[in-house]
């Protein structure tokens, strides 16, 4: 192949920026905090998917193989939390609703579960991807920490698991 041209590269399409995107629970999650998130996410990691190597040496030489198809089936996200507090509540208490509080005789996940969708967008705010999350729920707000010294909003954090990820009608993971 030559050597790529001005014009090779000037026919490129612009790139997608990562700052461009949402998510949303349909239905609304239990909690009732749809518009919530969509509108307060501030990072979202899209989960790792990989191809296991398997390594077998045969009279001293060593060969590749492909092994089985592995991924996350949790994707993690970082949220603003205002002065209502009321993401971290809404989140907590679908959590509690999870679990059923103190005898931890909760819901089945027919009802605790959702759809998760995350759409990332262009720059003109079309759906460039959209990624389906099967049965989503909230598994995990890690520890957060406050701080004194500086003045920062403060950031929610929050794990989802979901069982099957899908895009455009294709399951990927």
């Amino acid at each position: 192949m030559p050597a790529a041209s001005f014009s090779d590269i000037d026919a490129l399409a612009d790139v997608m920026t990562t700052d461009r995107f949402e998510i949303l629970l349909e239905p609304t999650a239990p909690a009732g905090i749809n518009q919530t998130l969509a509108l307060r996410c501030q990072q979202i990691v899209i989960p790792e998917e990989m191809i296991e190597v398997v390594t077998l040496q045969i009279a001293g030489m060593e060969f590749s193989y492909r092994g089985r198809r592995t991924y996350d089936k949790a994707i993690g996200a970082s949220f603003v939390e205002f002065s209502d507090a009321a993401l971290g509540q809404s989140v907590r208490s679908w959590m509690q609703n999870i679990v059923g509080g103190e005898s931890h005789n909760g819901q089945s996940k027919t009802q605790y579960a959702v759809t998760g969708t995350l759409n990332i967008f262009d720059q003109s705010g079309n759906t460039a991807l959209s990624f389906t999350m099967d049965n989503c729920w909230p598994s995990q707000i890690p520890q957060i920490q406050l701080d004194g010294t500086n003045a920062s909003p403060f950031i929610m954090q929050c794990t989802f698991t979901f069982d099957r990820l899908s895009q455009d009608g294709v399951t990927i993971m």
